[in-house]
């Protein structure tokens, strides 16, 4: 029984302190919320300056977001689009860490 007692008490101390609580709850906030952009046309701009559309058919909370029938899209100096030259494949995954923003496609675009 004292052993168990014990392990209780070994097990309690393993949690998380206030700070990594809150550290987990403000990174939790800063994400965008992706959800209602599920099933729709997206353009994602990537760190690097390039821009990918396609439609985001998932994402989690690290914000790594899967994208189908995507494109990437080659940008001019005064970022107008330019159409030759484009990669385009069926689905990818785009690391969270990588992603510097998410905006829809405009249905008229």
């Amino acid at each position: 029984m004292w052993q168990f007692q014990f392990i209780l008490i070994d097990i309690l101390n393993m949690s998380p302190s206030p700070a990594e609580i809150q550290a987990v709850r403000a990174d939790q906030r800063a994400l965008p919320d992706l959800l209602k952009y599920v099933g729709k046309m997206v353009d994602i701009k990537l760190k690097d300056k390039r821009h990918v559309q396609g439609m985001l058919s998932g994402y989690d909370n690290r914000m790594n977001v899967v994208i189908e029938n995507w494109k990437e899209v080659v940008r001019g100096p005064q970022s107008e689009k330019v159409e030759d030259n484009v990669k385009q494949e069926e689905i990818a995954v785009l690391r969270g860490s990588s992603i510097e923003d998410v905006q829809l496609v405009e249905a008229n675009a």
